[in-house]
């Protein structure tokens, strides 16, 4: 049986179909997955109803894409430039009867090198495979300064809003006796003791060289999803609860109950790029995983 599989083009953004209900819409500005629908046409992302998707601004959602800078880590706009940026270009599709993908490319101009004096070509492949069931996220990064330039030090994320039922019936496993730094709590430092975490209050925590996957599950919905990471050391756990919500103008005020960001990335440990060296990183989330799958 051969699912059908194909790239279509929507003017701002790209649609990537396998099989019947199978789906990922990827916007060209910012390169960002803002829909990302399994084999049963079940939506796995949040999205905000109140994003903006005007010109130098980030969609509120999906996956965006943090790169050189993670949130106010550096003297970047915050989370870096590329979220935001509408000089992204496909470059490559590819579909069979297992798999459909795209390949976008942004590399340096004259915004980015009046910020970040370097020159580089940023590589973003989006994959959908497995029936739909699996949504892979991979970029190569590449120093393209001269070889006699300089080092490129950057951090990468995917800073992904897995959407809930309910934030009060998700649990997360995989990061027992990780240390992370709470940035709640001023930056500082501990280890993380339960097996199983729930969330009931503002969370903004980046745990730091985390080894297997993550599962995320929602009892209410029998949702079990896993994510996995390639060549990134760290996992970040976001959810802004009931006083950021309501100040932020891109989410409606209970919007925190339908989300949690889990962000795959490479982010205590800065990358450093001599000239013309490259990197390659990878998340991939695996909806219908098994609960027991930790």
């Amino acid at each position: 049986f051969l699912f059908p599989m194909s790239v279509e083009e929507h003017g701002s953004f790209l649609r990537l179909r396998l099989g019947e209900q199978s789906a990922v819409d990827v916007y060209l500005k910012g390169a960002h997955v803002t829909s990302w629908k399994d084999c049963d046409g079940v939506e796995q992302l949040y999205l905000s109803p109140q994003s903006s998707f005007e010109p130098n601004t980030a969609i509120r959602g999906g996956i965006p894409v943090i790169f050189p800078q993670f949130a106010d880590q550096g003297e970047l706009p915050k989370h870096g430039f590329l979220r935001s940026s509408s000089k992204w270009r496909k470059i490559d599709q590819f579909a069979d009867e297992d798999s459909v993908r795209i390949t976008l490319s942004h590399q340096e101009t004259p915004e980015t090198l009046s910020v970040w004096n370097h020159r580089f070509e940023f590589l973003l492949d989006v994959r959908l495979f497995d029936r739909g069931n699996k949504l892979e996220c991979s970029a190569k990064i590449k120093n393209n300064n001269s070889q006699d330039g300089n080092d490129l030090q950057m951090q990468v994320c995917f800073h992904t809003y897995f959407s809930v039922h309910s934030i009060k019936t998700t649990q997360i496993k995989g990061l027992s006796d990780i240390v992370y730094v709470d940035k709640v709590r001023s930056g500082a430092e501990d280890k993380e003791t339960r097996d199983i975490i729930s969330i009931g209050e503002e969370v903004d925590r980046i745990y730091k060289n985390v080894p297997g996957d993550v599962l995320l599950t929602d009892s209410s919905v029998e949702k079990a999803l896993a994510i996995s990471k390639h060549n990134m050391e760290d996992i970040v756990l976001w959810n802004p609860w009931v006083e950021k919500a309501k100040n932020m103008s891109d989410l409606p005020d209970d919007g925190f109950h339908s989300f949690v960001c889990i962000e795959t990335g490479q982010i205590a440990n800065p990358v450093c790029l001599a000239p013309q060296a490259s990197t390659e990183v990878k998340q991939v989330l695996h909806a219908h995983a098994h609960p027991n799958k930790l």
